[in-house]
């Protein structure tokens, strides 16, 4: 038999759960990968880090937390949870309930301002907050020209909304909150229904169920100051899976072909960031309609954040190293499922993130390991490993992982599960350390893992502290065929 000391493999890496587990299997949750700039230690090109995990700042209303906006001064957000609107100065700041309430208590809502008036949507009413008023108020908009929308946004002087359940757009007057019988236009290139419209470098794009058309403000006249400028034969899955992003805008799309395909658009052209793996996992839940996405960006990493209610998981794109991974919160019950965070703000440097099952806002926080005081657990599942077709035995595992993170008499427990039929079934947890608080020379290894001809590792953590896997090795036996 041939002896293989230390063998390297493909440890650091994206999600990448292929419809054949055979063929690969990956997955990263809770981490993702960074790409050095230079080769760091031994070589390596990447590293996996832990998400940043959600320390509970305080609960506003009784939930759930339906949108959140920023206004264009910077410093103030307004914040919907349940059928009460809030205005926050600061994460941890007093929360001021505006006076009024919506008049829906669930599903996303959308928000814009134009500097002087706050405007609001819930898909069936819209509202209005005068953003001078020192006790502001929520007024219902009564206006006759005013009709039911998902989304709204702010162009030159106008609000421009989606005319739901129609392949128009309506728009304000210019400058203002009222609403001429006139001001309204039609989406030409399909029959399909308008359900977003979205800002972005000055250019209204209008998302249709199977088309998306992309307008130019002109101010040829004041009914009708946007002109098409051109059409995409592609349009949108889940109306609230739009989020801008590294000055692009992302989302889920659809068209007459198919949907469960993520987008953005570069050079002005859909172009797909979502891979086959994730392709997959998306278009096997059926109706993606209720996905909801928001955009951040954190130390150089640009992050497409999309919640899958029907496969409750997050998945998320990096745009900054085109990979995905996996995010998933631990819930009371002890399940793994969909991250928590459904809404997100940026606000006088704290990114605020606003719970989906109720009224808590969390900030993200590189110092706490855990969302909401439930574990955070940061799995890495690599491809399958196999030589060719023969069978081989793994006498070492070792993991190069940043240690000595633990406290003084804590040392964090490190979980490895194998599989040796390619990610079908697993076998016993085994365990390993990171070391305690100190421990800069401890080493992350596991012994005698047995006999195979396909092996798949899991490797997880719990343990409140920062996990980084920088690579992996393992010391094998070749056998025959």
């Amino acid at each position: 038999m041939e002896r293989l000391n230390k063998v390297s493999f493909n440890f650091v890496g994206p999600a990448y759960e292929a419809r054949s587990k055979t063929f690969d299997s990956a997955r990263t949750v809770n981490m993702y990968p960074e790409l050095a700039n230079q080769p760091g230690k031994n070589g390596e090109v990447g590293a996996l880090y832990s998400c940043v995990g959600l320390r509970n700042v305080q609960t506003i209303g009784t939930g759930p937390i339906r949108g959140s906006h920023v206004t264009a001064s910077g410093d103030v957000g307004f914040i919907v949870s349940g059928n009460e609107v809030y205005l926050i100065t600061s994460a941890e700041g007093t929360a001021v309930a505006v006076t009024g309430n919506l008049l829906t208590s669930a599903g996303q809502v959308s928000m814009a301002d134009n500097g002087i008036h706050l405007m609001i949507v819930d898909g069936q009413y819209g509202y209005t907050i005068d953003l001078a008023d020192p006790t502001p108020t929520l007024t219902q908009i009564v206006d006759d020209n005013f009709y039911p929308a998902d989304t709204v946004d702010y162009l030159g002087g106008y609000f421009i909304l989606d005319k739901k359940g129609s392949s128009f757009f309506f728009f304000s007057e210019i400058d203002s909150i009222d609403f001429p019988p006139l001001n309204e236009a039609s989406a030409l290139a399909s029959t399909d229904n308008v359900v977003a419209v979205k800002v972005l470098n000055n250019q209204l794009f209008v998302f249709g169920t199977r088309t998306i058309e992309v307008w130019t403000q002109t101010g040829a006249t004041a009914a009708a100051p946007f002109d098409r400028q051109t059409a995409f034969n592609t349009g949108i899955g889940a109306t609230f899976s739009l989020a801008l992003l590294a000055n692009t805008v992302l989302w889920l799309g659809k068209n007459e072909q198919g949907d469960g395909i993520v987008l953005s658009m570069e050079n002005n052209s859909p172009t797909r960031v979502s891979n086959h793996a994730i392709e997959h996992l998306l278009q096997k839940q059926g109706d993606l309609s209720s996905c909801v996405a928001y955009g951040y960006q954190f130390e150089g990493h640009y992050f497409y954040v999309l919640n899958v209610p029907n496969a409750n998981t997050t998945y998320v794109y990096d745009l900054a190293t085109q990979m995905w991974h996996e995010r998933q919160s631990t819930h009371p019950d002890g399940s793994q499922r969909r991250h928590y965070g459904q809404t997100h703000m940026f606000l006088n440097g704290e990114h605020i993130i606003g719970d989906y099952r109720n009224g808590n806002l969390y900030v993200y926080d590189l110092n706490t390991f855990e969302d909401d005081g439930f574990l955070l657990r940061r799995m890495r599942q690599c491809p399958p490993l196999a030589s060719g077709v023969q069978f081989f035995t793994v006498s070492a595992l070792e993991i190069d992982v940043q240690s000595g993170v633990g406290s003084l008499t804590q040392n964090p427990r490190v979980v490895l599960q194998i599989s040796k039929d390619g990610g079908f079934t697993w076998g016993n947890p085994i365990y390993a350390s990171l070391g305690k608080q100190g421990e800069y020379r401890w080493r992350c290894r596991w012994r005698r893992l047995g006999y195979g001809r396909e092996f798949v590792y899991r490797i997880w953590c719990d343990d409140p502290n920062n996990v980084v896997f920088l690579s992996a090795w393992m010391n094998a036996q070749v056998g025959s065929v």
